[in-house]
């Protein structure tokens, strides 16, 4: 690396320094990618919000409790799971995406909608 290069370099490193990073609006595309401006983020290149699902991916919650907290039976425990609807990305939605400081990855923060 040459005197210029190292220039360069530092004040790169200088800008990022007092800039903070800024958040995103992404575009969910197929197979869990996301599309921003200038790139495209595979699944490998952020972390999501643990209550966030992809569309096709079938989650099931329970639905209630056993009043005396005892272990549910076979029945009872299928009786009270019920499909997870709620927050699945489809294609074509709109994510709130931020880079993280420091590091090579993303943070999928949520999915944004306009208000109703």
């Amino acid at each position: 690396m040459n005197a210029y290069e190292r220039i360069n370099e530092a004040i790169r490193r200088g800008g990022a320094y007092h800039n903070p990073p800024v958040p995103e609006i992404g575009i969910m595309a197929t197979d869990g990618k996301i599309k921003l401006d200038s790139i495209t983020l595979e699944k490998d290149d952020y972390l999501m919000d643990c209550n966030l699902r992809f569309a096709g991916n079938k989650n099931y919650i329970h639905t209630s409790k056993t009043s005396s907290g005892e272990y549910l039976s076979d029945s009872e425990h299928n009786e009270t799971l019920q499909e997870y609807t709620a927050n699945i990305l489809q294609e074509g939605d709109q994510v709130l995406v931020m880079k993280l400081k420091n590091e090579e990855k993303f943070i999928l923060i949520g999915k944004v909608v306009r208000p109703s």
